[in-house]
């Protein structure tokens, strides 16, 4: 606080910190501190963000465990345009994520597998159910490969669907 009143820029303005309620319970607090115009004195407000913080820590832990997932898991926006690949999708397809990312997944497409499926796919995604199937793809370098692709939409509140999220073995 002293330094603070005489530097009011040479300290941080923001914190978070934890602390250990008085049953015991450890808390994330952020606190905002603020100088009180015209005067020597601070203002301070503390907000409990334990909920938020150990969200952030599951949803760190999600993050890593898709990325170190060996099964592919590619995520599209509404319109098909890949947003998401995980690690395995690189290894296998040869692609770059920046090579893949905004790309639609057609970009896969080996034109082996028979143009039916992808109608059905279509339907039955746009009905808001899940797809499986196994399509021939095509690797950056021209293979081919087999792989068993399972499709789900994302839907929003209202049920309109935003995503596509692609797991395959």
């Amino acid at each position: 606080h002293r330094v603070r009143r005489e530097r009011p820029d040479a300290v941080p303005h923001r914190y978070d910190f934890r602390i250990r309620d008085k049953q015991g319970r450890t808390k994330d607090i952020y606190a905002s501190v603020a100088m009180i115009p015209g005067t020597r004195k601070s203002v301070a407000s503390l907000t409990d963000i334990t909920d938020l913080k150990k969200t952030e820590r599951e949803l760190r832990k999600l993050s890593l465990a898709v990325e170190a997932s060996s099964d592919w898991v590619l995520m599209t926006d509404g319109n098909g345009s890949i947003e998401y690949v995980n690690n395995a999708v690189l290894d296998l397809s040869g692609y770059s994520r920046e090579e893949l990312i905004g790309q639609n997944p057609r970009i896969f497409s080996s034109g082996e597998t028979d143009p039916a499926i992808y109608k059905q796919m279509w339907n039955t995604l746009r009905a808001g159910w899940p797809f499986q199937a196994i399509l021939t793809n095509r690797r950056k370098n021209g293979e081919l490969y087999e792989i068993f692709h399972s499709i789900t939409p994302l839907m929003d509140e209202d049920g309109e669907i935003t995503s596509f999220i692609t797991s395959s073995k």
